[in-house]
């Protein structure tokens, strides 16, 4: 795992997906049982030009998974109900394209175990809470190619 100042995980899941191309705005799912967390990184997102919508939970996130089409997930490693496992596998098992949708998971751990967690779920990389802007800034820039000079 990384800290907000650090690089992100030195592993990533094999052919990670890059979005080629966002005409729009980039809409981000966060999918967060803290509240705080999702508010903080809902508005440094927007500040960035993306639109947002926000799970509380595994299955709510794969819900909202199913009724729109995301750029980028942002998937908390420790959520009720539905854990990041669960959830990033089942968006993993759509159909695609809609499955090669970019996961990045968060953590608030730094134990090196939690990568090969995140990663064997389907996750493409993941870094430690709390993401400050510059990190963020960096994901999208990294799994988004986008006309916003992020």
């Amino acid at each position: 795992m990384t800290t907000p100042t650090e690089q992100p995980l030195n592993t990533s899941r094999p052919n990670s997906p890059k979005i080629t191309s966002i005409e729009q705005s980039p809409h981000v799912l966060i999918a967060d049982d803290n509240e705080m967390n999702r508010i903080v990184i809902t508005s440094s997102l927007e500040m960035l030009g993306c639109t947002t919508k926000s799970a509380v939970e595994g299955n709510d996130a794969f819900r909202l998974f199913e009724q729109e089409d995301f750029d980028l997930i942002l998937m908390d490693n420790c959520m009720p109900v539905a854990s990041r496992p669960a959830a990033a596998k089942r968006i993993r098992a759509t159909a695609a394209p809609k499955c090669s949708v970019p996961i990045v998971g968060l953590t608030t751990s730094e134990d090196p175990t939690e990568k090969e967690v995140m990663l064997e779920a389907g996750m493409d990389i993941g870094y430690v809470k709390p993401l400050i802007q510059a990190v963020l800034r960096s994901i999208l820039r990294e799994y988004l190619k986008s006309a916003s000079p992020f």
